[in-house]
């Protein structure tokens, strides 16, 4: 069984921000924060939520390299810590931007934009 990743309190939001890596080396550094805050699941574990997609050693290998992950890997890691579709889009951007940058530097960090009032406001009284 698959977990569900346990958002934060309202008001609390500590959920690594990929977005704001510059750098491969940065990427898999918030790569390895996100797998902490959603419970640190063991390799093996990873492996089983992944459906078996991707190998315990390969995860290993990813999160104490340097290298940005292959997108398989990353939307599989994310899926495994128990991130919804929400999550997930927020990984992919960021590994886009990375990926698609001239010499592997990333844009300037970009700012989530929500689709609804409620959820502006929600930022602005977590800023």
């Amino acid at each position: 069984m698959r977990p569900h990743a346990i958002k934060d309190l309202k008001g609390y939001d500590n959920r690594p921000n990929p977005l704001a890596a510059a750098t491969p080396e940065q990427f898999v550094a918030r790569m390895r924060d996100f797998w902490a805050w959603s419970g640190e699941w063991s390799y093996r574990e990873l492996e089983q939520f992944s459906g078996g997609r991707v190998s315990r050693s390969n995860f290993h290998a990813t999160l104490t390299g340097s290298d940005l992950p292959k997108y398989m890997v990353l939307c599989a890691f994310i899926s495994a810590c128990g991130g919804d579709e929400d999550e997930l889009q927020r990984w992919v951007t960021a590994w886009r931007q990375l990926r698609m940058s001239p010499g592997g530097e990333a844009a300037p960090t970009l700012r989530l934009v929500h689709s609804t009032e409620a959820e502006s406001a929600e930022q602005e009284e977590a800023e």
